[in-house]
This record gives C-alpha cells, sequence and structure tokens, in this order.
C-alpha cells in the first residue's frame, strides 16, 4: 500500500521481506526507506483509529503476508 491510503488491513509477514518508505511530497519519488520489514514482523496499526497510513510499502523480495480485515483486526485486539 502507499503512503496516505486509509488502511483497511493488518498485515503479519510469514516470510520475504519489505521495505518501509516514507515521502514528503505526493509524488513518491523522492521515498527514503527508513527500515526493512521481514519475518515475524507486521504492520497496519493504523487501522485501529482510521488513519492514513504512515508510509508505503514494497517488497523486495517474493513475500508471502498474513491479511487480517480491519472488523477482524478489532475484534482480536479488544
Amino acid at each position: 500500500f502507499r503512503q496516505g491510503d486509509i488502511g483497511t488491513s493488518w498485515y503479519a509477514v510469514l516470510s520475504g521481506s519489505l521495505d518501509v518508505k516514507v515521502s514528503e511530497t505526493s509524488s513518491y519519488q523522492d521515498a527514503v526507506t527508513i527500515c526493512t520489514l521481514g519475518t515475524g514482523t507486521a504492520f497496519g496499526e493504523s487501522i485501529l483509529d482510521n488513519t492514513p497510513r504512515h508510509a508505503t510499502i514494497v517488497t523486495r523480495e517474493f513475500s508471502e503476508l498474513l491479511r487480517v480485515e480491519q472488523k477482524e483486526f478489532r475484534s482480536l485486539w479488544e
């Protein structure tokens, strides 16, 4: 997903790796990689308060993700 998108799901990384990129403009051409997520990490917590995504996520290699929709995530969280 891209920075600024409204989140609908939370993700856990089952395998592979993903870059977390942040941009100061809407063109994303100036995006800077701030970290890399690997197996066992998770992202997408913005679904708890319906705020826009804070970063863009890009796969570095073939990756498997577990996706949990917002409604189910909220139920598990509570």
